[in-house]
């Protein structure tokens, strides 16, 4: 049962569920550098579950259980929004080890919705902006350049983005260190 239907506009409206666990609305998703509408829903089952992330054609395809794609949030790292990228500045991009999910709205109240729930159900990385001047030739570090760059830090990850929409070019899992730690 929807606890929560908010009509933003007629193209896009955003619906909580089950307790605030589920989202879902029509948005703007970039496959293969060209943005494409999608149906989207995230939802928590439980606490023990990483929320699940499932791409649809449009609602009648979500209803009739038809996902394009399927993410599991197990390896969450967090999200950047309000970036400029393709005539739209109303953007969300997901974080996930080694993939990012890029989303376009039609108006800023969407954007805050799905940014909100991220931030409650999900949880957030502390994010620092940097410069890197340097960094050692090897095959982990051979894209970081000498320009601005983006880190995140989760309880379990520190991973580098640079550019827009953001492009991961560091990951280090902080569970690794502790051999080095002992």
């Amino acid at each position: 049962m929807g606890i929560c239907r908010f009509l933003l506009s007629r193209k896009e409206e955003v619906s909580l569920f089950d307790n605030g666990l589920r989202i879902e609305s029509s948005l703007k998703i970039l496959t293969n550098d060209k943005w494409l509408n999608r149906y989207v829903v995230c939802q928590r089952r439980c606490l023990a579950e990483p929320p699940l992330i499932g791409i649809f054609k449009n609602a009648k395809r979500r209803e009739r259980g038809e996902h394009l794609d399927l993410f599991y949030l197990h390896n969450y790292i967090g999200y950047e929004y309000g970036f400029k990228f393709k005539h739209s500045n109303k953007t969300l991009a997901i974080l996930i080890q080694s993939q990012t999910l890029v989303f376009s709205f039609d108006n800023v109240e969407s954007l805050v919705f799905w940014k909100e729930w991220l931030k409650d159900v999900c949880g957030r990385s502390a994010m620092f902006f940097v410069r890197i001047y340097s960094a050692p030739k090897d095959n982990s570090t051979t894209r970081l350049c000498s320009k601005g760059a983006r880190i995140h830090i989760t309880r379990y990850a520190l991973v580098i983005v640079q550019e827009v929409p953001p492009k991961q070019r560091f990951y280090l899992n902080l569970e690794d260190l502790s051999g080095f730690l002992s």
